[in-house]
């Protein structure tokens, strides 16, 4: 039979030197076709293609009728029962108020005359909780656990042909095995109930293939394991082809014998020259397995794979293929605000490439298993997955666990993807269930204990910056499976520099993986679509709910880009070269595109100040590998000087752009410059004096030095009494810069920022006409030191002033009032688009970008960028308001633009600021996150210690 196998590939070969035919097509028509498995969806297959089932819900919303629902779906996102936040009833079995409603639905369906004599299965995706399921009257079984795939044969249970065949479940959203619920439902995650994934039937031939587990190595072996149903056929032999993805043979069909009744084949072989799997370079292959009795194929299967290699070296590191890599990854629940755990196929695409876009090569499914088009997204696209059995701080019985463990390992362990088995999360482990994952997996992959110690990977949860340093210093690996928590705008991007920069440099370190992806607000459907984060339990996302950018997902963009551009700041000298780094793991830039370009900025008065780039080019990247580093030259022409902004994108080998970088070397630029010319008028009183020119009168406080008043073609802008010194620091943090442990309820006060009191008392206030401009000096004593007023004839208006503060600070600046009800747009160049952090400085870009007003609320309104904040590197703002434009430009490198004070969610868990108006900072603070106060986040989050006096120049322009 081998030898007529072998003929059959050569007429392949010839049929495909003309374009003839594919392998399969041969196979069908030189030989009676193998039997493929048939599929019918009595469901849809997602959110997007819901079929409607009859449905009673037993309790809460919309219960005690029969209606109807669509499938798959979650029912309290359909109308039904109560919705529940899991950890609300934390380690409790059973409690008064848990909703422990049913769902029972009924569905009608036809199967083919053509079914009669195969084998039929019903197969559910994934069921939440227990489910009982009913064909034509008769039980087909009932399973426990929500995330799992299950089937019954239903084959004796079936009417064929015309006649109606009826479909029964009853789901019930809290198990009868307890530790079921302190598993999946006891957890920091909504719970819902329902039949959230799809259901169908699967055809099959009498004996068939039931199921496959392979092992395809690095140096191109491969094992597959070929588990047959109801036994070997008489004669029985195993043939296996292996074939590129576009179905292109790869070496030769190889076979072996199955003795009659056997029910496990294994196949072997070795193949030359194959392309590696890994999350850079996702090369994956096919293999065809068909079941031959005699000289009849009785049924074939194909399974998609990747030839690939992983290992944990202990105290070494992580391994793949021979090269050591580091995780660069996220936490991420299968969630939609609209249709909570029901997810598509588009859905899971698109969360894999958002993850992919922020430049991070793993993802841990937490807290238990995804979708399958989830994996098969990571597989074609290029993740490391760590897949998580459910238990979330409570864990499975044995019994149910052992089942539970097999049914995961045995749907997923193909992809090559899956790099890890995790045995729970955070406690949520069985011991018991270690040894589990192995019997169903040839690879053998190591299983974890997220925040625990187990096969020489630490994985230890939110440890501060020194903790982290302690851990590493260990004997074992240190990966930490959560860090950086993100409540809120607090975590993730703030503070990962520090922490990378620590963990990429050292021997033991297996990189890490942020909490978490989005946060998981609900569409409550009893609010009317309010998104419900249950407080700050589920609000913790580099992106909101409906995928809305944070300020952080830029950051980790940069930080964790496998490319790296240097300096950040050019030299005098720069003649077009810059040096690149090159963090991957097994690219080489040359497989990547870099791009420049060169921009002037339009003045801030202009009606749409923009950018207009002058010239730009491309090229292939320098020849560097892995982990190596380089120069590349840019190409600029000789007048590149004369442009204001430098760009450098790079595009990675699949044609994602990684991260855009930009340089400027016009600090000073008088980007208020006016062609207008007028003669100012001054009026001195008592107490004030009032200078105009043009369209423009300003009242100037002789008492205090300050901007009093201003108005515009006779119209009052509300802007003024500053510049006042403002500075402040968290409230447990002593003069010297430490925290005070004595403190009662040291943990609210480390989220209070207190206003350092320093006032200033004017001791002279003197003022002239310099040739055509007025000047108005004034000294003080105390915080503020001096300040000077240029009015010229062109209308603008010139502040240079000088503070002084001996000691620690963590916000420091002048500031401005002006009523934030009025307020309503900005536009401003600068370091954008997001508002910054001390410690999540990285990410930004210099341009001009358009923020109008908005005030959310963390956690329950996603609007971004936030307008209130502190913004980076700025250049010049333009304020529109109710009453007029305030336009201002700074003449100081690197200081920070304040826009009214940002805001907290209604808890305050992340920060008290004082309220600073419009302001300019020389420091700012860093932002915590939920688990570690600043002083815990490393070298970038501390308190500043300043000395000496700061100056600053801005200029005002009005409209």
């Amino acid at each position: 039979m081998f030898n007529h196998y072998q003929k059959k590939l050569s007429l392949f070969a010839a049929a495909c030197s003309v374009g003839l035919l594919s392998f399969f097509q041969l196979n069908a028509a030189t030989k009676q076709a193998a039997s493929e498995t048939q599929i019918q969806y009595l469901s849809g297959k997602g959110s997007d293609s819901m079929v409607q089932w009859d449905f009673l819900c037993t309790d809460g919303r919309n219960s005690g009728k029969w209606s109807k629902i669509g499938v798959p779906s979650c029912w309290e996102q359909q109308g039904f029962g109560s919705y529940n936040y899991g950890v609300l009833f934390y380690g409790k079995a059973t409690a008064p108020g848990i909703p422990t409603e049913q769902g029972m639905y009924k569905y009608n369906f036809k199967v083919p005359e053509e079914w009669r004599g195969r084998r039929v299965r019903i197969v559910f995706e994934a069921s939440m909780t227990d489910t009982e399921v009913r064909v034509n009257g008769k039980k087909a079984g009932v399973h426990q656990g929500a995330f799992y795939t299950f089937r019954y044969d239903v084959t004796d249970r079936l009417f064929y042909g015309g006649k109606d065949n009826l479909l029964e479940v009853t789901v019930s959203k809290e198990s009868s095995n307890q530790s079921v619920n302190l598993a999946e439902r006891r957890a920091d995650y909504w719970n819902f109930g329902g039949i959230f994934r799809p259901v169908y039937l699967e055809a099959l031939p009498v004996q068939f293939i039931d199921r496959t587990a392979l092992k395809a190595e690095m140096d191109g072996t491969f094992r597959a394991e070929v588990y047959l149903g109801d036994g070997a056929p008489k004669g029985a032999k195993v043939f296996a082809q292996v074939t590129d993805i576009n179905d292109k043979p790869i070496g030769k069909p190889f076979e072996t014998e199955v003795r009659e009744g056997g029910d496990k084949a294994i196949l072997s072989s070795h193949f030359d020259n194959v392309k590696l799997w890994s999350a850079e370079t996702p090369n994956l292959y096919k293999v065809n397995y068909t079941l031959y009795s005699g000289d009849n194929a009785v049924h074939t299967v194909t399974e998609k794979f990747g030839f690939r290699t992983f290992e944990i070296r202990k105290g070494e590191g992580l391994y793949l293929n021979g090269q050591r890599i580091m995780v660069r990854g996220v936490n991420r629940h299968s969630f939609r605000p609209e249709s909570g755990r029901t997810l598509n196929r588009t859905a899971n695409y698109e969360d894999v490439k958002l993850i992919k876009s922020m430049n991070m090569n793993t993802v841990r499914l937490s807290h238990y298993p995804a979708d399958p088009a989830f994996l098969e997204a990571c597989d074609e696209l290029g993740l490391y997955v760590m897949n998580e059995l459910g238990g979330w701080h409570g864990k499975y019985d044995t019994g149910i666990g052992k089942t539970l463990v097999g049914e995961m390992v045995t749907r997923d362990v193909n992809h090559p993807s899956v790099v890890f088995w995790s045995n729970g999360n955070e406690g949520g482990w069985n011991t018991e269930l270690d040894g589990e994952f192995a019997k169903w997996d040839p690879q053998n992959r190591p299983v974890v204990h997220p925040q625990g110690n187990l096969n020489g990977l630490e994985t230890m949860h939110y440890r501060s910056y020194g903790e982290t340093q302690e851990y590493l210093r260990g004997k074992d690996v240190f990966m930490p499976t959560e860090f950086l928590h993100g409540l809120y705008d607090g975590g993730h991007g703030a503070g990962l520099y520090d922490y990378w920069e620590m963990m990429r440099k050292h021997p033991r370190s297996g990189g890490g993986i942020l909490w978490v992806l989005a946060d998981e607000g609900v569409a409550r459907a009893d609010q009317n679509g309010r998104i419900d984060n249950y407080g700050n339990y589920a609000a913790d996302g580099i992106v909101g709910p409906h995928h809305e950018k944070e300020g952080s997902y830029n950051t980790i963009r940069q930080v964790w880009s496998p490319v790296q551009i240097f300096p950040e700041v050019l030299p005098t000298d720069f003649k077009g070269v810059l040096q690149v780094e090159n963090r991957y793991d097994f690219d080489n830039l040359k497989d990547c595109r870099f791009k420049w370009s060169l921009a002037k900025f339009a003045s801030p008065m202009d009606a749409k100040s923009n950018k207009q780039i002058v010239d730009k080019g491309e090229f292939d990247g320098p020849n560097v590998a892995a982990h190596g580093k380089g120069e590349i030259k840019l190409g600029l022409p000789g007048n590149w000087r004369d442009a204001d902004v430098l760009y450098v994108t790079v595009v990675d080998p699949q044609g994602m752009e990684l991260f855009t970088w930009s340089w400027s070397w016009k600090p000073k630029a008088d980007y208020l410059a006016s062609s207008q010319k007028g003669k100012v008028d001054v009026k001195e009183e008592k107490d004030k004096i009032t200078a105009s020119v043009g369209a423009t009168e300003l009242v100037f406080d002789k008492k205090t030095g300050e901007l009093a008043g201003v108005k515009q073609a006779g119209k009052t802008i509300s802007f003024g009494n500053g510049p006042r010194f403002v500075a402040a620091r968290r409230g447990d943090r002593s003069l010297d810069g430490y925290v005070d442990i004595n403190l009662e309820n040291t943990k609210a006060v480390d989220r209070i920022y207190n206003e350092i009191k320093y006032p200033s008392t004017l001791t002279s206030f003197t003022s002239k006409m310099e040739g055509e401009n007025l000047v108005m000096e004034a000294q003080y004593f105390g915080a503020m030191n001096s300040v000077k007023w240029t009015l010229s004839p062109d209308g603008k208006l010139r502040l240079d002033y000088q503070y002084g503060y001996d000691g620690v600070v963590e916000l420091m600046g002048v500031k401005f009032d002006y009523p934030e009800e009025n307020m309503q747009a900005v536009r401003w160049l600068g370091k954008g688009p997001y508002r910054v952090w001390q410690n999540r400085l990285h990410g930004t870009t210099l341009d001009v970008y358009d923020n109008t007003y908005n005030d959310p609320i963390p956690g329950e309104s996603f609007i971004y960028p936030e307008f209130k904040g502190y913004f980076n590197d700025w250049r010049w703002a333009n304020f529109t308001t109710k009453e007029g434009h305030i336009i201002m430009a700074n003449e100081k490198p690197g200081s920070y633009l304040g826009v009214y004070t940002p805001r907290d969610g209604r808890d305050a868990l992340l920060y008290t600021l004082p309220q600073t108006g419009l302001a300019v900072f020389d420091v700012i603070p860093a932002v915590r996150n939920k688990v570690n106060a600043t002083d815990l986040v490393g070298p970038s989050s501390q308190a500043k210690q300043v000395s000496g006096p700061q100056n600053g120049t801005i200029f005002f322009r009005f409209q």
